[in-house]
């Protein structure tokens, strides 16, 4: 099963085992899931592990592919931040029964199976746990999950790679006014498109969706008089969108000058006293 998501997406992938036998859910296992994972290595694509338990029309639970829940979900993330694809839908709680599959998560324990799909770039859906204080939710089932495909470090989370498309996206629909209608007048028309472009990143870094200071400039070099003749505009954009937090590491070390504090603030205290 596959969902591709518009502009600025990526194809949701539901993994899935043989083909249906009976009672055979349409699930995968940890292995199998990791040998399809490596077959890909696309930015645009999110694997996901299981299906997605859920009551049709007429009141029956029925096993479905988990990709159209996902891909739901993202679109409503989405809508939170204004339309901005620059947080993905991972941590939020899926409308469903079930998970297609038990999966055990824990935020604490690498020794759980989502642990492992999460370092394998695969999403999956879990049940929370309001008994246990690092379960993906304190219920529901929870859908886990952050990576595209890609090898590339830079491009390895679904909301970078879907920024990286939208800020360029962006940029160049603020062009769309100049081209044709005015000529390559560096005095005015191509300073004001140079500014045009950086409000546009300016404004999602003004509203957090990236980080702050983006640059937009012009560069001249051995062949800009040839691209001028041609009415070419070649304009360079720097800007970084935001990770999603995946690890916190705490180094917790006693502290003997707290006690040092302390006892000189007594020491301070005592001093007011008076007979």
């Amino acid at each position: 099963q596959c969902v591709l998501m518009g502009q600025f997406s990526v194809k949701i992938i539901r993994i899935t085992g043989s083909l249906l036998s009976g009672n055979q859910q349409p699930n995968s296992t940890k292995a199998a899931a990791i040998a399809v994972r490596e077959l890909y290595g696309s930015r645009h694509l999110h694997l996901i592990e299981t299906g997605a338990y859920d009551y049709n029309a007429a009141g029956t639970e029925v096993l479905y592919g988990a990709s159209g829940y996902i891909a739901g979900l993202q679109a409503t993330v989405d809508r939170q931040h204004g339309g901005v694809p620059s947080h993905c839908a991972g941590a939020h709680e899926v409308l469903v029964s079930r998970p297609g599959r038990e999966i055990g998560f824990a935020y604490d324990d690498g020794s759980y199976e989502g642990q492992q799909l999460l370092a394998a770039q695969i999403g999956f859906l879990t049940r929370g746990d309001a008994n246990n204080a690092f379960a993906a939710g304190k219920g529901g089932c929870i859908y886990m999950g952050a990576h595209t495909c890609s090898s590339e470090p830079l491009e390895q989370f679904i909301n970078v790679s879907r920024m990286q498309d939208y800020m360029s996206f962006m940029t160049m629909k603020a062009m769309v006014p100049f081209v044709l209608k005015y000529n390559m007048n560096s005095s005015t028309v191509l300073r004001s498109a140079l500014k045009t472009a950086e409000s546009v990143l300016l404004s999602l870094a003004n509203d957090n969706h990236i980080y702050a200071n983006p640059r937009v400039e012009f560069q001249a070099g051995s062949t800009t008089p040839e691209d001028w003749r041609l009415g070419h505009f070649k304009i360079h954009s720097w800007a970084e969108p935001h990770a999603p937090l995946m690890k916190v590491t705490n180094t917790l070390r006693r502290d003997r000058n707290a006690i040092v504090i302390a006892a000189r603030e007594l020491e301070a205290f005592s001093s007011t006293f008076s007979l």
